[in-house]
Parts: C-alpha cells; sequence; structure tokens
C-alpha cells in the first residue's frame, strides 16, 4: 500500500471488480481518508507517497487547494505503469459520493487505483 501519514485514517475502502463494458471506474479500488491538517498537505503527501511507489506523470490541479466554488479543493493524477491514481481533496465537512462519511473539522481525500 501506499506509505501515508500516520494522521490519515481510512474511513472507508471500495472495490469494483464485476465490470460492465465501457464503465471506467472499473475495477478500481477506491480509499477513502480523513486527514488532519490542511489540504495543501494533503494534495502534497499522496503527491510524495504516489511517486515513491513509482507514480509518474504527476498532475497536480490547484495545488493551493483554492478551486472555486465547489469541491474537490484540489486533486491530481498520476500513472505507474498501466494503473492510474486519481486523487481529489475535500474541505472538511463535505460529503463525499454521498457516503456520509464526512467529520466537520477534517479534510477528506479520495484516492482512486484503476
Amino acid at each position: 500500500g501506499l506509505a501515508l501519514p500516520a494522521n490519515w485514517t481510512t474511513v472507508q475502502t471500495r472495490t469494483s471488480g464485476a465490470c460492465i463494458a465501457l464503465d471506467p471506474m472499473c475495477p478500481s479500488s477506491t480509499r477513502y481518508f480523513t486527514v488532519a491538517g490542511p489540504m495543501t498537505a494533503a494534495i502534497s503527501d499522496v503527491r510524495l507517497a504516489l511517486t515513491s511507489e513509482g507514480f509518474a506523470d504527476v498532475q497536480v490541479l490547484f495545488p493551493n487547494c483554492d478551486k472555486p466554488p465547489n469541491p474537490p479543493a484540489c486533486s491530481l493524477t498520476a500513472m505507474n505503469h498501466e494503473l492510474v491514481a486519481e486523487v481529489t481533496v475535500y474541505p472538511p465537512g463535505w460529503n463525499v459520493d454521498s457516503l456520509n462519511l464526512e467529520l466537520p473539522d477534517k479534510p477528506m481525500v479520495r484516492i482512486v487505483i484503476r
């Protein structure tokens, strides 16, 4: 797995393996984390973790996590051979994917590997 900081807490993992044709998210693994600290640190931490695992061609959108007006505040994509990582960072209290996992005082990070 990715070497993520100790202040990241996994709140849910979802896998999609039974695929239908033309489903861009399949097969995939999605993990949701709450993060202590600022969103800018979260995007920087996950970028470091991905490059340490051999992911390259990292492209960060809104590295200051200031995307207006709706979340995600910042995101990145990276590639490792056939795998693609898609990371999105959401502000505290945001109900990501309508899963009701949010916390009022911690950002949420969603990592999808497909």
